[in-house]
């Protein structure tokens, strides 16, 4: 029977049908508005990442400053991210990914680190807590984009070089105060203050709470720290200090003191509101210099368990052990 459709015609019709579907779905992404192509940059960027810093070095303009400035420095970090590869793709998705975020200077050799304000934590160890000396009320270093960075982490054992003894009827307000004020002259800004407890850490020594060997090259992961997690934070009882679990525990031979970390944060906490307590703000840093009172948001206190991701498991021949509360 005749059907009045030759080979030919027959040949196209899938042919054609395919070039309809294709038209229908087909778009320009340059023919979007401008809001909607930024909104799909926006959802290219990664998501929150822990930049754990682990030195500084001066940078090349530092020797032309004279004495009186402050050398120009910039970060070295343990894990190396990555720009985002909206940072190369066109004009406009850079445009975005640098309102959103910016470049830490890094030596000529090598890329910038991308770091997103909002998203990103800037997290410092006990050994990298000189970076935040003060002389005179002011920064010993300028590190360029430190003022722009909102949520900064410190280690447990960072805060302090030891755990102050209390006085009778002393609490720690005055102490935190000044160990968190030289924060706020290099990050001015400042959302955040993160209390990072490695999960994973040295028992006792000279070690004590410090990560195993090598863990600092592998990337962070952050998970909220519960109020009722006790650490080893005094080697002392603390005489009338309200909250404070006088809890011992034995370290290698040596007497700690367990607080949780529910009473560490309130202190943290009512150190930052001006006026409570003693009324005014401590005149010195941890280190006796004077630093100058300013205005300033309260930021929040998180805390945070620290893991490894990818870390190996072993550590027979190191005195450490994953702790859970």
């Amino acid at each position: 029977m005749a059907t009045g459709t030759t080979t030919q015609d027959a040949e196209t019709v899938p042919q054609r049908a395919a070039e309809a579907s294709s038209n229908s779905v087909a778009f320009r992404f340059n023919g979007l508005p401008r809001e909607v192509r930024d909104l799909i940059w926006e959802a290219t960027l990664p998501p929150s990442r822990v930049f754990h810093v682990s030195g500084s070095h001066d940078s090349s303009e530092t020797r032309h400053h004279p004495p009186s400035v402050p050398p120009t420095q910039s970060f070295k970090f343990y894990v190396h991210h990555l720009p985002p590869v909206t940072t190369r793709v066109c004009r406009e998705s850079r445009a975005v990914a640098l309102r959103r975020g910016f470049f830490f200077a890094s030596p000529k050799d090598s890329p910038g680190v991308w770091f997103s304000p909002e998203r990103d934590i800037l997290y410092f160890d006990r050994n990298m807590r000189y970076l935040f000396m003060t002389r005179g009320g002011k920064p010993l270093a300028r590190i360029k984009g430190l003022d722009r960075v909102l949520n900064v982490g410190m280690g447990w054992r960072a805060w302090f070089r030891d755990i102050p003894r209390l006085l009778p009827g002393e609490d720690m307000r005055h102490h935190w105060r000044a160990a968190i004020n030289p924060l706020f002259l290099y990050s001015p800004r400042l959302q955040t203050i993160n209390f990072i407890l490695p999960k994973v850490r040295h028992v006792g020594g000279v070690t004590l709470g410090r990560e195993a060997y090598g863990a600092a090259n592998f990337p962070c992961e952050l998970v909220p720290l519960p109020e009722t997690t006790k650490l080893p934070w005094d080697k002392m009882p603390r005489p009338g200090s309200p909250g404070a679990a006088h809890t011992t525990t034995s370290l290698l031979g040596r007497t700690g003191y367990l607080t949780t970390w529910q009473a560490i944060r309130r202190e943290m906490e009512r150190s930052l509101k001006a006026g409570e307590g003693d009324g005014e703000a401590p005149k010195e840093d941890e280190w006796g210099h004077v630093l100058e009172g300013r205005d300033r948001d309260v930021p929040r206190v998180l805390g945070w368990w620290l893991l490894r991701v990818g870390a190996p498991t072993n550590y027979e021949e190191q005195q450490v052990r994953e702790f859970s509360a």
